[in-house]
């Protein structure tokens, strides 16, 4: 029998091969912001996934860019969701996000809830939908002249800023280690006469996200998750005004090790 340094020492053991290993097949990947359902944030891609576990869980990131530059991208986020009464659930997610003089905000707020479909068999069907509000500004006031542009444009005056709102609604299943969501975004066309006329008018984009979870051995605390991830959206080409779309697919293999993660990715055009 092991002791219990002994077996988490071979734990340790483990992850660093696995790491070595995939290192050694795939690019070095660093999470974007929005890329957290690799780290078991899938809520950030469906609000299908609000309240599905039993606590409630509260996520915080920051990213930062070209450190010590002023003005870099910066951005934070803060997701949480959490159980309601035996089969709903809701969620909320806050981000800022600044670059240069320009500075986004916004809010999400999401309600889910989740059918049984049948118990012994672990057969689960969750419908969630989302209510979205972005803000965008530009900060005019910061301008400052240059030797390219010695004259402030005296058109630009005050802020300039713009809101809108928009729904995300998603479908869930899930059957053991198995889960298939489908996802529409961005529901509602904007009004465009706001905006310069080449704008596509379009958000609305579709996701499929499905997988299966994979145990490992017995007692080891260590599981697999191959997914894959497929995002359609509409595109304009703004020199022949043709809109095409336009699908990316990414492909994951998730080990889990406790609260470790490590992913090996390839994405598809």
């Amino acid at each position: 029998m092991f002791s219990s340094k002994e077996i988490q020492m071979k734990k340790i053991f483990i992850y660093l091969f696995l790491t070595v290993i995939a290192n050694a097949y795939s690019q070095e990947l660093n999470l974007p912001v929005f890329t957290q359902h690799l780290a078991e944030n899938d809520f950030v891609i469906s609000p299908t996934y609000a309240g599905i576990g039993d606590n409630l869980r509260l996520r915080a990131n920051g990213l930062t860019q070209w450190v010590g530059i002023k003005d870099a991208p910066d951005n934070q986020s803060l997701y949480a969701d959490f159980r309601i009464a035996d089969r709903s659930g809701v969620g909320v997610s806050l981000y800022n996000d600044r670059n240069g003089y320009t500075i986004q905000t916004g809010a999400k707020f999401s309600f889910a809830h989740h059918l049984i479909l049948d118990y012994y068999s672990k057969q689960y069907l969750s419908f969630g939908i989302s209510f979205n509000i972005n803000n965008f500004r530009i900060d005019v006031d910061k301008f400052n002249t240059t030797i390219e542009n010695p004259v402030i444009d005296p058109f630009v005056t005050d802020d300039r800023k713009t809101s809108n709102q928009n729904f995300d609604v998603g479908a869930l299943y899930r059957n053991h280690g198995f889960f298939l969501s489908f996802n529409a975004n961005n529901v509602l066309a904007k009004q465009i006469e706001d905006f310069r006329a080449l704008e596509p008018n379009l958000l609305l984009n579709y996701q499929i996200y499905s997988g299966y979870t994979f145990e490992g051995p017995k007692k080891s605390g260590i599981e697999f998750e191959l997914q894959f991830f497929i995002k359609c959206l509409q595109v304009i080409n703004v020199l022949q005004l043709i809109s095409t779309s336009k699908c990316v697919s990414l492909v994951e293999m998730k080990t889990i090790i406790g609260p470790v993660f490590h992913t090996v990715f390839l994405t598809i055009n």
